[in-house]
């Protein structure tokens, strides 16, 4: 999506700054992975598509917790999309 969400200033042009996506993204509950997906690891796995001796916490519950707040992203801009 190009619409920005906060232009940033240089040089007296304006530039792209976030994304509209990447800021409904960044303001998804904080939750939302637990909400959308279970909040275990055979859970996180089977988002992912990986065994539960892959799966790494610190490597995986990111991957896991960025696909649900983008999923949560897309659906306020299509719901955007009716109002505007």
């Amino acid at each position: 999506m190009s619409s920005s969400a906060f232009p940033i200033p240089a040089g007296g042009a304006l530039q792209d700054g976030m994304t509209l996506l990447d800021y409904f993204a960044v303001h998804a509950p904080s939750d939302l992975s637990d909400i959308m997906f279970g909040d275990t690891s055979s859970d996180a796995c089977k988002v992912l598509g990986i065994t539960t001796d892959e799966y790494v916490y610190e490597i995986h519950y990111p991957m896991v917790d960025a696909k649900a707040r983008y999923m949560w992203a897309k659906a306020m801009l299509e719901e955007r999309k009716k109002y505007v």
